[in-house]
């Protein structure tokens, strides 16, 4: 959240460039392609900083340590008591998703399913108009985007909401009330 929120600018301007190069990057090219690039320009980086201590180290006749060794000392190993506590974490949560797809697809609760056809059926329209990673290239765009905007701009944003959830409940209390047998809620 503090990315998002933009608490320190450096860390978040180069995690909003780095997802949305990434993302850009993936929505023109292969997978394979990006990642082998990404590599590429790593192992360029790393070999060009190990190729500089080198030639440091000949010319002053000196012997420095490998500028990487923090790296090259930190444990990147996942226990297995690691590993259980993300499986303890995400097991519920997959078993929670599984079970609401099984009954929303052979119609537990005929409502519930109504409602989920409808908003695939939605999201059919929405598909055809931007793939899944334009889709996630403006929701990095607008998480990056927002809370500073909502924050800087919080009174005018929060009147405004206001006055349009008003109309909306207006526009629901007359649908409701057109409908035979419901009745509108008054507030």
């Amino acid at each position: 959240m503090d990315l998002l929120n933009w608490k320190d600018a450096k860390k978040s301007a180069i995690a909003f460039s780095f997802t949305l190069l990434m993302l850009t990057s993936l929505n023109y090219y292969s997978c394979i392609l990006v990642v082998s690039y990404l590599l590429m320009s790593l192992i360029t980086i790393t070999m060009s900083c190990r190729v500089y201590s080198f030639a440091v180290q000949t010319v002053n006749g000196t012997q420095l340590q490998n500028p990487f060794s923090a790296q090259l000392s930190s444990d990147v190993t996942i226990t297995k008591e690691q590993a259980m506590e993300y499986i303890d974490y995400l097991l519920p949560k997959v078993n929670c998703v599984m079970s609401h797809a099984r009954d929303l697809i052979f119609v537990n609760k005929f409502v519930d399913t109504l409602k989920f056809g409808v908003s695939i059926w939605m999201l059919s329209y929405i598909g055809e108009c931007f793939n899944g990673l334009s889709l996630l290239i403006l929701s990095v765009i607008v998480g990056f985007t927002a809370p500073p905007v909502y924050k800087k701009y919080e009174t005018e944003i929060n009147q405004h909401v206001g006055v349009a959830m008003k109309k909306v409940t207006q526009v629901v209390n007359q649908i409701k009330s057109k409908i035979p047998g419901k009745k509108a809620k008054t507030q």
